[in-house]
């Protein structure tokens, strides 16, 4: 009953080609490499720093991201200037 306990591998250990080629199937660089990394779009500051969480209908939420995808915006924009249009159509007698 004191004898060590001997810890199994349930991963068979692979050769390193084939590791290498599983990782170039799946678009990964070989380390070391100077691939270049996803350069991803930067934030600029925007001034918004309020959270709001509303329910809506489905077709509300849809409608607001379709319009933000189809102009690369930010949705909080999309809101924003909702809210303008409604402002000046009010302003306006509409």
């Amino acid at each position: 009953m004191n004898e060590e306990l001997k810890r199994r591998n349930l991963f068979p250990a692979l050769p390193e080609d084939a590791i290498a080629a599983v990782a170039a199937r799946h678009g990964f660089a070989e380390p070391g490499s100077s691939t270049p990394q996803i350069v991803r779009r930067q934030r600029q500051p925007i001034g918004r720093n309020f959270q709001l969480n509303v329910k809506l209908r489905r077709e509300t939420r849809d409608a607001i991201f379709e319009e933000a995808n189809a102009r690369n915006v930010p949705v909080a924009q999309v809101i924003e200037e909702a809210i303008e249009a409604k402002r000046g159509a009010s302003d306006a007698g509409v």
